[in-house]
């Protein structure tokens, strides 16, 4: 099983600082999908749909089933909406595009910077979840 949570922020930064992958244009998706049994992400935060299943993990779709209405609604129905599908499959597109997915990573980049031009101690290098104070250093000071 995969996490799969900011894929895109992850292959973007992957494509910044690894020194072979700079030049190589996004993919057309955002991975490999043969490397495991079950990639999951938030369809909400990520614009990605959840994998379809095959029988060889129905025991895990069994173990996952029940959580389904808390998070998405009740897997007789599919739980979401055409409408909220939708959209969805635009943002499956739009993930992949170097502008998006940069977004939240440019941002924090930004804020961290700020940060530190004003002395406050934060985790670096940036990354695409949060801009992080260095606690240890910040209480220290």
């Amino acid at each position: 099983m995969i996490d799969a949570s900011l894929i895109s922020e992850n292959a973007y930064f992957i494509k910044k600082r690894e020194a072979a992958t700079p030049a190589r244009p996004s993919p057309n998706h955002p991975g490999d999908d043969s490397l495991c049994d079950i990639c999951y992400l938030s369809g909400r935060k990520s614009c990605a749909v959840p994998a379809a299943s095959s029988h060889q993990q129905q025991e895990a779709l069994d173990a996952i089933r029940p959580w389904l209405p808390l998070y998405e609604g009740f897997f007789t129905y599919g739980g979401m909406s055409s409408k909220e599908i939708e959209a969805m499959a635009v943002g499956v597109r739009e993930m992949t595009d170097d502008a998006v997915a940069s977004a939240s990573a440019d941002f924090i980049k930004y804020f961290v910077d700020k940060l530190l031009e004003l002395k406050v101690p934060v985790v670096t290098p940036a990354g695409g979840l949060a801009c992080h104070v260095d606690a240890g250093r910040f209480l220290r000071t």
